[in-house]
């Protein structure tokens, strides 16, 4: 996917735009498939920031998330293999983000769309 794209995403299914006023060009694009039923077990049994988000990542078709001093994050897949780079992320975007990924998989994706 080239930058073009991925700074400005399509309205699609799966996508939030962060809701916090500090952080207008904040988005995460969810993947609509690869939830499987022993994943809410896992979100539940999950005991701090870093299992709950090694659980969310895997889910991040795409997205453009800041660290705390504003530079641009990297690829969800870069987090997954270096978990630390998560503890540079404001930590209301990362609530903001456990929140809409519980949104989307819990509420959205299992309502009826249109195809």
């Amino acid at each position: 996917m080239d930058a073009d794209a991925m700074a400005q995403p399509e309205e699609a299914f799966g996508l939030y735009r962060c809701d916090i006023p500090e952080y207008p060009d904040v988005w995460v694009r969810f993947k609509t498939t690869g939830y499987p039923f022993k994943l809410r077990r896992q979100f539940d049994e999950s005991k701090n920031d870093r299992e709950t988000m090694l659980l969310v990542l895997p889910r991040v078709e795409a997205w453009s998330v800041v660290d705390a001093e504003g530079v641009v994050m990297p690829p969800p897949d870069e987090c997954i293999a270096q978990p630390d780079r998560l503890d540079d992320i404001e930590e209301a975007l990362l609530y903001w983000l456990v929140r809409v990924f519980y949104d989307f998989w819990r509420v959205k994706l299992i309502l009826p769309r249109k195809n």
